[in-house]
């Protein structure tokens, strides 16, 4: 699964934090980017994850949508 979330520049989770919130969810993170657009004012995470569990992915959506601080996230599957 690959996973992008963008927060305001201010208010972006620092890397461990999310990377353990998204572990609470089920996933294992493979690989994680930044990107950081300062003329659009936000920070971007890219990150390739894993599960064997086949409810993750709609923990992690209803669990990062609470979080108001997120500008927008994806979700999309990588076809394993």
């Amino acid at each position: 699964v690959q996973h992008v979330v963008r927060f305001p520049i201010s208010k972006a989770v620092p890397e461990p934090e999310y990377c353990a919130f998204v572990a609470e969810q089920g996933f294992k993170v493979a690989a994680f980017a930044y990107n950081i657009n300062i003329a659009g004012g936000y920070a971007e995470y890219q990150m390739a994850l894993s599960s064997r569990d086949t409810g993750a992915e709609r923990r992690l959506a209803q669990a990062v949508a609470k979080n108001e601080n997120v500008l927008e996230f994806r979700l999309i599957p990588s076809g394993d």
